[in-house]
């Protein structure tokens, strides 16, 4: 049995919970038990995406947006739409969809290292890495004052009863961090990240696409909108039938 979903319509959650569910059915199944009654004991999630999406409407009239704008100019500040980094060849005029992959790996040691300093930060290991890695990126492009990254943000905890729901609940959004290094240490910068990060969460419901219109980012050019590079942590979650 092959089960195959675009991932426009489920993310990596859905999949859990989709196996589990055909788990559940499949051992009653199994067993010669009734699937009806195996389905009436699963339940139906409170709410389903169209509520999802009819929330995201109800927060998009033209008033909304233009305040939403506004905030968006404002957060961004002076980072740069169009990250230039050193490289040995020049960006294309166009994008295209060839990719090449690279593995690498910090190892125990180098994963303890970085609990370790988020820890003593007072911040979670995601926003220390995003500082870091925007520091790196400055580093990397020359730009002195302020990088945004791309990260994807979950909308399930945007209102109550998605957690069992089946559907795309998942935005790409920026988030920007101060990283003039003659001015900012590693530690402020990585508590900068964390109210970035909660601010961001907060616009969950905005689609980048908004966000690019607000900025102005030319969609037109070799580079994608807003940010070229994203940091994403993924929890592995159990989408597999025991």
């Amino acid at each position: 049995v092959a089960l195959v979903a675009h991932h426009a319509v489920m993310d990596e959650w859905s999949m859990s919970i989709v196996m589990r569910e055909l788990g559940a059915l499949y051992e009653s199944a199994s067993r010669g038990r009734s699937v009806r009654s195996a389905s009436r004991r699963l339940g139906r999630p409170s709410r389903q995406l169209a509520d999802y999406a009819a929330w995201q409407r109800s927060r998009s009239s033209a008033e909304a947006m233009a305040a939403e704008a506004g905030w968006w100019r404002e957060y961004m500040g002076s980072a740069p739409l169009v990250l230039d980094l050193s490289s040995d060849r020049a960006r294309p005029s166009r994008r295209s969809a060839g990719v090449v992959r690279g593995r690498a790996s910090v190892g125990v040691e180098g994963s303890s290292r970085v609990r370790s300093m988020s820890s003593s930060s007072g911040v979670s290991v995601f926003s220390a890495m995003a500082a870091w890695w925007c520091v790196v990126l400055s580093r990397r492009s020359g730009c002195p004052d302020r990088v945004c990254v791309g990260t994807a943000v979950s909308g399930r905890g945007a209102m109550s009863g998605l957690e069992s729901a089946v559907g795309f609940f998942v935005n790409s959004l920026p988030v920007c961090v101060s990283v003039d290094e003659t001015r900012t240490s590693l530690e402020s910068a990585s508590r900068e990240a964390m109210r970035s990060v909660s601010s961001v969460s907060d616009r969950v419901w905005c689609p980048l696409e908004r966000v690019a219109e607000a900025v102005g980012a030319d969609r037109s050019s070799g580079a994608s909108p807003v940010f070229q590079t994203m940091l994403t942590f993924v929890g592995r979650g159990d989408a597999s039938l025991s």
